[in-house]
């Protein structure tokens, strides 16, 4: 029997309301289907499911172990299969091995032994300086690669992303108490940047440590991408806010901004202002996220965009 796991149906009902409901009552069956369908035995369950089923699987035919995955956004998961296979022609995404786009499932390769940049940072297994160098090293390949194997399928911009400063503002915050004018000067910053910009390219638009694996050859595999258009320096601020758990109250959160700007600037070649524009910008629309689908502790993000207001003059 599937089990869905408590966090998963809280952020689902939350986020979709009777689209999500619906595609709960309807999701064990979906998954048993295409166990059969695509001859798979469950091995095992993945921990900490927010938005997206995923199970370990195996191949019956030859013993391959695999990730099913299933979510109820279904051209969000057609966008994430055309990306995979783009990003795995340059060796940076587990093989793509199977994909239904009526209900938006994918099989994935698994990642052995799959441990996450995150789960080595805060394990103490790779140093902050160490991962944050693994990590723009990659980014350098991810921001020189992907065409879309599909150019008619609609892919948002960034642009769009910032629209949700003023929209949170017309709601009067959601009840929320924020800094004061942080919201106005997080939009600003997002406009002037996105304004300046004088390259729009596809990007991952969710490049963070848990999102990056590391296989047995300790190679960086990205998953999870939600593909956007925008500004280059706008991929690294996603990396630049995590992990939030632990970054948000270190007791050197500040210098760890600064020196994460300087390795992806150097490594990257971007500008070290736009770097930090895009990540407090990004800082505070993650609160804004998170008030939205009420999921975290949005004042996590607001400690991080305030610490990037602190190093602002010290880059």
């Amino acid at each position: 029997m599937i089990h869905i796991p408590s966090s998963l149906r809280e952020n689902i009902l939350t986020t979709y309301s009777e689209q999500g409901r619906l595609w709960l009552e309807a999701l064990p069956s979906l998954v048993e289907t295409y166990l059969q369908l695509w001859n798979l035995d469950v091995i095992g369950k993945i921990e900490n499911q927010t938005f997206n089923f995923v199970l370990r699987v195996r191949l019956r035919q030859d013993g391959t172990h695999a990730i099913l995955k299933a979510g109820p956004h279904k051209k969000g998961r057609l966008r994430e299969a055309e990306m995979l296979l783009a990003y795995n022609s340059g060796g940076l995404a587990p093989a793509l091995l199977n994909f239904s786009e009526k209900d938006g499932i994918l099989l994935l390769a698994a990642v052995e032994p799959g441990d996450s940049l995150e789960s080595a940072l805060v394990g103490g297994s790779i140093s902050e300086v160490l991962s944050t160098e693994k990590a723009a090293l990659m980014m350098t390949q991810v921001l020189n690669q992907v065409t879309l194997r599909s150019a008619n399928k609609k892919i948002s911009s960034i642009e769009i992303w910032g629209l949700g400063f003023e929209k949170f503002l017309r709601e009067s915050c959601r009840g929320v108490v924020f800094p004061p004018t942080l919201i106005e000067r997080a939009d600003e910053v997002f406009k002037f940047l996105h304004s300046t910009s004088t390259e729009q390219i596809l990007l991952h638009g969710d490049l963070h440590h848990a999102n990056i694996l590391l296989n047995g050859r300790g190679d960086l595999l990205l998953i999870d991408p939600k593909g956007v258009y925008g500004d280059p320096a706008f991929e690294v601020g996603a990396f630049m806010r995590n992990p939030i758990q632990t970054l948000c109250d270190h007791p050197a959160l500040d210098q760890i901004l600064i020196e994460r700007i300087s390795i992806f600037s150097d490594v990257l070649k971007l500008d070290r202002q736009r770097i930090w524009g895009w990540s407090f910008s990004q800082s505070v629309l993650a609160a804004i996220w998170t008030v939205e689908d009420k999921s975290r502790d949005y004042r996590q993000w607001i400690k991080v965009a305030e610490a990037f207001l602190r190093i602002e003059n010290k880059i």
